[in-house]
């Protein structure tokens, strides 16, 4: 399909009577329908009509857009790199595309894009030069620069998990990227609710944690409070972060894990050994909240602002 004639079916649903939901599920099939199409291109016709000044609704639509277009360049980019393993795509892009994405002006209200970065080895190989052209300078040069205080050693033995937030040269939002080794992914996706507690990673960030406690939910919708501290280093902190916990025989997944379900959005062009353990992880959740008569989706911090039955919603093909 050209262009202009996608981008003719963009505003024919949006401008249409459908409720928000429909025209989410018709806009998430007409990407998956067209997956070769020039989403750069459609930007540029948004841009021209003013598409985004016209409703609240095109904010949202726009805002998808964009935020697909940066994913696009991720996955194009980052998979030339024989260190990235694979890709899961989480947070609103994976749970409510066309739906939950908030698009303003002012980042800190804006929906980031949130990223799992598989790894054969350690996040120190990763490149992100290659995306100097939508990524600010000084966001890729904080990175390399956490990456050299990380491979020199110090206080970094004992993390899981390396995050960085980078900041989009246009657009008024960032990427959340977690890196991982297969290794450590591979580990952490063989959950168990035999025993009571919780898993924690241990997560290189910028800043603090924003709270030093958090509560999660657990399938069965059981509030788990979790202690989440942090600890001052050389470029950053680094937080104890819930991977997931057990209450009553009832997994309830932590902060990690929430980023990334109920969707389970693996990145095309991740490998098989990604795309098993994923299989695995959500297997093992539905398991446990079946035999527990409850839901993944009762599971979720953000469940409230779900699509309603998001468990029959296509998932976004990236």
């Amino acid at each position: 399909m050209k262009v202009k004639k996608f981008y003719d079916e963009v505003v024919q649903i949006t401008t249409s009577y459908l409720t928000k939901k429909e025209k989410a599920v018709n806009l998430i099939n007409l990407i998956n329908d067209n997956r070769n199409i020039d989403i750069s291109g459609v930007i540029d016709f948004f841009i021209k009509s003013n598409f985004e000044k016209y409703s609240e609704y095109n904010k949202v639509v726009y805002g998808t857009f964009l935020r697909l277009q940066i994913i696009f360049e991720c996955k194009k980019y980052l998979f030339l790199q024989e260190s990235v393993e694979g890709m899961i795509l989480g947070g609103s892009m994976s749970y409510g595309p066309f739906y939950n994405v908030r698009h303003y002006d002012n980042d800190s209200l804006s929906s980031d894009i949130d990223l799992i970065v598989i790894t054969t080895d350690n996040s120190y190989s990763v490149d992100f030069d290659c995306l100097s052209g939508i990524i600010k300078d000084s966001s890729i040069k904080s990175f390399k620069n956490r990456k050299e205080l990380c491979a020199e050693g110090k206080s970094f033995v004992s993390i899981d998990t390396f995050s960085h937030r980078f900041i989009m040269k246009e657009g008024g939002f960032y990427v959340s990227v977690h890196f991982i080794t297969k290794e450590k992914f591979k580990q952490i996706c063989s959950l168990s609710a035999e025993k009571q507690g919780h898993l924690y990673l241990s997560d290189y960030k910028e800043d603090p944690y924003r709270k030093d406690r958090t509560v999660e939910f657990s399938v069965c919708g059981t509030e788990v409070v979790c202690e989440t501290p942090s600890r001052k280093v050389d470029g950053g902190f680094i937080a104890k972060i819930p991977w997931y916990g057990v209450v009553n025989g009832e997994i309830a997944p932590g902060l990690f894990l929430n980023n990334i379900s109920p969707r389970f959005n693996v990145i095309e062009g991740s490998s098989y050994l990604v795309k098993k353990n994923v299989q695995i992880l959500n297997d093992i959740l539905v398991g446990n909240a079946t035999y527990k008569n409850g839901s993944i989706y009762k599971a979720h911090i953000r469940r409230g602002r779900f699509m309603e039955n998001l468990d029959k919603i296509p998932n976004l093909f990236v």
